[in-house]
């Protein structure tokens, strides 16, 4: 995989979440994906990671993801990273007030060849 390959799988992620479609950005993890997120841990393995995801998605009334100042690099051909600042901006469907986050968001890939994340 290339960097610009890379790029472009990071993109796709971008707006599948920014469109709350789930499956785009599952189908693309490996298993034992290792996921650092905003929160306070880390998510180890796509299972518990998908459980994360789809709790969040579904108290959502509206959002907006995106990431800024993506950093893309490939080591061989197997391992890529994305380091990046992610801009969310949730609408929930509860009367709490939207709010918008700017963190840091995963990265880790051992099956980047397979255009997985």
């Amino acid at each position: 995989m290339s960097v610009k390959e890379l790029q472009a799988l990071t993109q796709k992620f971008a707006d599948a979440f920014d469109q709350r479609d789930l499956q785009p950005i599952l189908d693309m993890l490996s298993e034992d994906v290792e996921v650092f997120d905003h929160v306070p841990y880390r998510f180890d393995g796509k299972a518990l990671f998908a459980k994360y995801l789809n709790e969040v998605i579904a108290s959502l009334a509206s959002a907006s993801f995106g990431f800024r100042q993506p950093s893309c690099r490939m080591y061989g051909d197997e391992v890529g990273i994305v380091n990046a600042h992610d801009m969310f901006t949730e609408s929930p469907k509860t009367a709490r007030l939207s709010r918008s986050m700017a963190e840091l968001p995963w990265s880790s890939s051992n099956e980047a060849r397979s255009g997985r994340l």
